[in-house]
This record gives C-alpha cells, structure tokens and sequence, in this order.
C-alpha cells in the first residue's frame, strides 16, 4: 500500500501547487494528462490488489480513485475553454468564458495599451451572466494596485469602470440589471484628469450619469496588454468584440464604431441610423482587437 501513496505522490510532484504527501489528488486542482495517467495506472495496481487489503484501505483507495475522477474530468473541461461558439451574438460568433477563464489580447503590431493618467476609448460587445458582486469583463494594468488598472466591471446590477481599490467611476443602481443575459454594446471613453470628471460611459449608446460616489482619483495606469476573464474577480461571458484605442475618440468617430458594431452584431443600440466604419482600422489609434471568427480569434 505504502508503494501505491508514494508512486502517486511522485507523479503529483510535479504539480507545483500540490503539498501532499500523501499521492491524493486535489479535484480542485487540474493535472497534466501525463500525471492523470500515471495515477490511474497506480490506482489500477492498487485495485487488482484490494482482495489482500482491509475495508479501511479500500475505502480510502475507492476515495483516491473518485479524486482522481474529479481531477481528470476538469482536466477535460478545462482544455475547452475559453471556446468559440457558433451564432452566439445574433448569428456572430462569440468566445464564451467561465470563471477562471483568460485569455490575453496582444497589441497590434508597433502599438501599446495607453497608460499612465490617459485618454483612451474602448469598445466592448458580448452577453454577460447575472452573478452577485463585482466582476471584471476586461482589465488592463495592474488590478492590485491602487488606481493602477482600467477595468470594466458590473457590481451586482450595474456598470462600472474601475482602477482599482475602489477608485470607480460609478452610475446608478440597476443600470446594468436588464442587459445581463443579452447582447450589449457598452462603450468607456477617459481624458486625462479626475475619474469623476473625465469618464464616460454608454450602454447600447445611451449615456450613463456617474453618480456622486465616483472617485475624484487621478488613475495612473500601468502598461499591460488587455485581457478578458481572468481570476480577478472573474465572470461568466460571451465575448464577440472588443476595440481599444488610445485617445478620447471625437463624438463622430464614436458613433461611427458603434454603428459599424451594431450592424455586424444586430444589435439594438442608439447608433442604429449612424453611417458605420467599414472596418474599425478607420479610426487612427486602434491599439488592441479581440474578435472572432469561425474558428477561433
């Protein structure tokens, strides 16, 4: 029996994140499937063994083998994702992420990510599930720090756009509650100065008011590429298209995207009649594009 605990141990070694002594897999946890099958083959010997073995040692090989089930199963899951999925904004694909999930946005080419107390625009298309508490859609920067990030997040039902440590621009309760669970097109747009008073937010185009709560913070964001989902305060989305660009983009520009947007992805937005892009790249200082296609982005 001692053979079986330590050739799992040693097959579990190579789990950084794993400090048992014992061999006993962490469902929790997601293997390589080189070590899920050197646990099965171990488990294997253990059970042509059980007849010379007491109920307490089978119990405990019998609980070792669901474990491993376990660990193996999220192995499988977790190579699915993030997925593309066919037709999942109105007939466009999307990429679905569950928590946990991430998937980093690299710059274009000879471009970064604005930073510092900056101006920027970005654009933000896909289908967000309802969960309680806060939960980032998009992050760039350091989320740790205090003002350091550009995030946008919904706080239970509504829409933010955050730095970091509470350092917000905040609109009313309940702004977001009818938009999880459906396609929408949210837009942030920042000039250098106070949160407060240098953010805008639109919702399928329509204006948000910042509520009195809003930092009066100066942001200093640090230089990092964009990424969705993520462990920070993680969420559960569909993804169909994000732009990123690194100045405050004129009131005709903005329209423009998000006609372009609303016609590509059949939305119902207040940018419905304006004259779209043909493609976002129109627009000098594009900087970041996630989109999909057919077979992945």
């Amino acid at each position: 029996m001692l053979d079986f605990y330590l050739e799992c141990a040693r097959a579990l070694k190579v789990c950084s994140e794993h400090s048992s002594w014992w061999g006993i897999p962490n469902a929790l946890r997601v293997y390589t499937p080189e070590v899920v099958a050197t646990l099965r083959a171990s488990l294997g010997k253990a059970v042509q063994m059980d007849s010379e073995e007491s109920p307490e040692v089978l119990g405990r090989i019998y609980d070792v083998i669901e474990c491993c089930r376990r660990a193996e199963k999220r192995l499988e899951i977790k190579a699915e994702y993030p997925k593309v999925v066919a037709n999942a904004i109105n007939g466009q694909p999307g990429m679905e992420f569950r928590p946990q999930d991430h998937r980093e946005i690299p710059n274009l080419p000879g471009a970064s990510v604005p930073s510092g107390n900056c101006a920027f625009t970005i654009f933000f298309v896909g289908t967000v599930k309802k969960k309680e508490g806060p939960h980032c859609l998009i992050t760039w920067g350091n989320p740790y720090g205090v003002s350091e990030a550009s995030i946008i997040e919904t706080s239970d039902d509504r829409l933010d756009w955050a730095t970091g440590w509470g350092k917000d621009a905040i609109t009313a309760d309940k702004t977001f509650s009818a938009h999880f669970g459906r396609p929408v097109l949210i837009c942030i747009q920042k000039t250098p100065g106070p949160i407060h008073e240098t953010t805008r937010i639109w919702i399928n185009g329509k204006l948000q008011a910042l509520t009195e709560e809003s930092s009066t913070r100066v942001p200093s964001i640090t230089s990092a590429n964009l990424s969705l989902g993520g462990s920070f305060f993680n969420t559960h989305m569909v993804v169909g298209e994000v732009l990123l660009y690194t100045q405050k983009l004129s009131d005709a520009s903005t329209d423009r995207i998000g006609a372009y947007l609303t016609r590509k992805f059949r939305l119902s937005t207040a940018y419905a009649d304006k004259d779209p892009v043909t493609t976002p790249e129109e627009v000098d200082g594009l900087c970041s594009w996630f989109q999909v296609d057919g077979q992945g982005a």
